[in-house]
């Protein structure tokens, strides 16, 4: 039988399943974000647009939205003292119903806070056309910060996805703290119409990002995906893990295992969503305690059941050999 050690352990992925269960989409990245990990995540979220039904003009803002995000992180995120703090920014996308959510969080300097939030009030003052004239001005007459820029990826996010930005500061010492921003992209029939910046009805709030990270960060987790799991996403998601794995013996055997636990789902899952052949699940990989934690779930028959805990109890009470 599962023990209770094995039941508390598990206890942390099943809440994390039931906070997600109601999206199509869903992945967090909490780590180091460099232009590797990133091109990977790209990489990743196009997999899954390609295999939606959406239509291309939502694909092409959602990618795009997506792309200036993570640059914004490679190009703004400020270094600590402290590793943990460098090492722990995070990337969400999240689709739920007719909205996708996409978020970013990263390190900041105290003294950039400031301008950082006049410029994204600025932002969210403005009209379509009014955004339309705001970029030109910054691009011709811009301050270009140290780190590249005068603002126009925040413009252009705003542009492309038609809605406010959310945003919000954390404090985390007297130095540094987290900026988090999130936009949302209507999709089907809800493409038309501005939202405020309280725009997240079905997904997660910027509150609720700040809460959701602390538990990220005090789990180690580093990646999280629910959503459709098949060959091509399992490519994808590989593409990702990989460039976060450093140690070449545990990335070996680690690499293995999530192929393992993945071809699973492929072969056994069955899928969460109307229309689609594809087979739905959930994947969690944290690290802690010296190694790595792997999560996985899906659905089966409640048929299935006993069959399946009487062949994982027989595996369990195995010795080595």
């Amino acid at each position: 039988m599962i023990t209770e050690n094995y039941k508390d352990k598990l206890t942390f992925a099943y809440e994390i399943f039931k906070l997600l269960k109601d999206d199509e989409l869903s992945y967090f990245y909490r780590g180091t974000f460099s232009q590797l990990i990133t091109e990977n995540l790209i990489s990743l979220t196009q997999t899954n647009l390609e295999q939606s039904n959406e239509p291309t003009k939502i694909k092409k803002k959602v990618y795009f939205i997506m792309v200036e995000s993570l640059q914004n992180i490679i190009k703004h995120q400020d270094d600590s003292e402290n590793k943990e703090l460098s090492e722990s920014g995070i990337f969400l996308i999240q689709k739920r119903k007719d909205k996708y959510f996409i978020t970013s969080g990263n390190l900041i300097e105290e003294p950039n806070i400031s301008p950082l939030r006049q410029k994204i009030e600025k932002i969210n003052s403005l009209d379509t056309n009014s955004l339309k004239s705001y970029y030109l001005e910054m691009l011709r007459n811009g301050t270009i910060s140290e780190k590249g820029g005068a603002g126009l990826g925040l413009i252009e996010i705003a542009k492309k996805s038609g809605n406010k930005l959310a945003f919000d500061f954390r404090n985390i010492d007297n130095s540094h703290s987290y900026f988090y921003l999130q936009t949302s992209i209507n999709s089907g029939i809800a493409e038309n119409g501005e939202n405020n910046v309280n725009f997240p009805s079905n997904g997660f709030t910027i509150q609720g990002i700040t809460s959701l990270h602390s538990i990220l960060n005090n789990e180690r987790v580093e990646l999280i995906f629910r959503g459709v799991i098949n060959q091509d996403t399992l490519i994808s998601l590989l593409s990702v893990i990989k460039a976060q794995l450093t140690e070449n013996i545990i990335k070996r055997r680690t690499i293995s295992l999530i192929i393992e636990l993945l071809q699973n789902i492929v072969r056994h899952g069955y899928s969460a969503f109307e229309n689609s052949e594809d087979n739905s699940g959930i994947f969690i990989i944290c690290k802690r305690e010296g190694g790595y934690h792997l999560y996985t779930g899906n659905y089966i028959e409640n048929s299935k059941k006993e069959v399946l805990q009487t062949r994982i109890d027989v595996v369990n009470n195995l010795k080595k050999d």
